[in-house]
């Protein structure tokens, strides 16, 4: 295993399995063959992503907010109906700068999650919390816009989530 007549190339077992089950390597005459699968290339570009709010995020964001506030669910955080998004926008990033805090706010870092071009849901990040976030909001606040919903983007918000967490020195993160 992992010789063949272009030269040597070793790859452990599991890592053989793990490709294998991925749909990324198939051996073929003791050879690695790439299989090109739509599905997998469509998946890798429809990736969920979390990233800030832009400007042409507007309309987007204020669907989403209306769709989930049937679930009394508040998708933009502090956004004041009518205000100029720009304004809305400078206000996130003072808050995750931890300037102008009202004095109940801690810092927070808002990023919209985005699948391709579609705005799926968004989540909170707090740098730190206040003995209420302690006690009932946690670290983490998110939510999934409901016709995205069972699709696994919750989870990879999540997942993602810790990471901007940590990365922004929250060594224990409280999700409650």
């Amino acid at each position: 295993f992992g010789q063949h007549k272009f030269g040597t190339r070793s790859l452990a077992p599991w890592r053989q399995w793990k490709d294998e089950r991925r749909g990324l390597a198939t051996p073929t005459a003791g050879m690695a063959r790439v299989r090109h699968d739509a599905g997998m290339v469509a998946r890798q570009l429809l990736r969920l992503r979390l990233l800030p709010l832009r400007r042409h995020d507007e309309d987007a964001a204020l669907e989403a907010r209306d769709a989930l506030a049937r679930d009394n669910f508040d998708f933009l955080l502090d956004y004041i109906p009518g205000e100029p998004w720009e304004t809305y926008l400078r206000r996130l990033r003072d808050q995750s700068r931890g300037l102008n805090l009202a004095p109940d706010r801690v810092p927070a870092t808002f990023l919209a999650a985005t699948v391709g071009e579609k705005l799926v849901g968004r989540i909170s990040i707090r740098h730190e919390l206040n003995n209420y976030l302690a006690a009932h909001g946690g670290h983490i606040g998110y939510g999934v816009v409901p016709e995205y919903r069972r699709r696994g983007h919750a989870t990879d918000m999540l997942s993602q989530g810790i990471i901007v967490a940590r990365s922004l020195g929250v060594d224990s993160v409280l999700v409650t």
